[in-house]
């Protein structure tokens, strides 16, 4: 949903349903294409080529922000800190507030642990490395390329918001850096930017789509037909490929007009990331998990969490927390309610069945 914004614009489409529907499609059969043919190999290259775009085009937007602001950094600094933009520290203790220093810490710690030590988005990319060095290598230097990536991009928001203080603007927020790239600057840098925030979107989007499939594969397909041969496999991979396209686009589509795209993105992945780190620290912590304790633990961990999320829509008295305590709070109650429940099944220790840490799960 968030790269159909910059379609959208792009293509002059008036913001409306069916004009999002259309720009979602679009992006989703261009990814579809190159990762039902190449796989993992074609997502692992397209993602290298993709951010060297990605990041080269954000840094050209932020020296064109900067050249159009009269006094350039100067001002933009002065403007911005003024209007605190540029304020990092924050103590509060309210849960309701999702940028605080114990948030990011505590919170920040809990969802990296769980989206690059248990999701299968990241752990494929790590088991593609040629040895165990590389693959910590790769895994460390991601975190100074996000810092590099966030630092950018939260400077050219500050750019954008003294670019453009004390404008009235009929649009979401999330629709003014498209346009901003659209209508204020020149062709060729314009479509430069595009295709760096194109990149960035599909690489998520194909690297979601070959995890999704590789997991269905190897977990559930294999495991109910065991003697099916590679052909066969490669066949339904494909197919369930185009099967989580089409799971996928549908809810980019019931993604619209759930707030800033950003932190809808991220609360969705908090909630379900609770549960798959609680079940992985049962795995790994625990000799005395049984697979009925993690289910059951899970089950818990993430229907606690879609309380949390979405409970006041339905009338549920919740209080109001933020997305950044959505890991840490159902992981430790799927690590708490797991652990319990298995040890009340007192099951004699040669009869226990321990939760499995499938190698694809890291």
């Amino acid at each position: 949903y968030a790269v159909s914004l910059v379609i959208s614009i792009a293509l002059g489409f008036t913001p409306t349903l069916h004009s999002d529907i259309a720009a979602i499609g679009i992006i989703t059969l261009l990814t579809l294409i190159y990762t039902f043919e190449g796989g993992l190999t074609a997502v692992i290259w397209t993602d290298v080529v993709q951010m060297a775009i990605y990041m080269a085009g954000t840094a050209i937007g932020l020296a064109t922000i900067l050249h159009l602001i009269p006094g350039g950094w100067s001002t933009l600094h002065a403007t911005a800190s003024a209007a605190g933009k540029f304020h990092i520290w924050n103590f509060s203790l309210s849960p309701a507030q999702p940028y605080t220093i114990f948030a990011g810490l505590i919170g920040g710690a809990f969802l990296t642990t769980a989206s690059h030590g248990t999701d299968q988005l990241m752990v494929q990319r790590l088991l593609a490395a040629k040895n165990q060095v590389e693959s910590r290598l790769a895994l460390l230097s991601s975190g100074v390329f996000v810092f590099m990536q966030f630092s950018f991009f939260l400077l050219v928001g500050a750019g954008l918001f003294v670019l453009y203080h004390g404008a009235k603007f009929t649009t979401t927020s999330d629709r003014i850096f498209p346009t901003f790239i659209v209508t204020r600057m020149p062709h060729g840098i314009s479509g430069l930017l595009i295709a760096a925030i194109l990149a960035a979107a599909m690489s998520n989007l194909s690297a979601a789509l070959n995890s999704l499939s590789s997991t269905s594969v190897i977990d559930f397909y294999a495991q109910m037909f065991p003697g099916s041969s590679d052909k066969s496999r490669v066949w339904i991979s494909r197919w369930l490929t185009i099967v989580w396209g089409v799971v996928l686009f549908g809810l980019a589509i019931l993604s619209r007009g759930g707030g800033r795209v950003v932190e809808v993105g991220l609360a969705i992945a908090s909630v379900a990331y609770g549960g798959l780190l609680g079940v992985f620290l049962l795995g790994t912590l625990t000799k005395r998990a049984t697979e009925d304790g993690a289910i059951i633990g899970m089950i818990c961990g993430l229907a606690m969490n879609l309380v949390i999320w979405q409970g006041a829509r339905f009338g549920i008295p919740v209080p109001e927390i933020a997305f950044t305590w959505y890991v840490p709070i159902g992981s430790i109650l799927t690590f708490v309610i797991g652990y319990g429940v298995s040890l009340m099944q007192q099951r004699p220790t040669g009869s226990q069945a321990p939760v499995r840490v499938m190698k694809t799960q890291g």
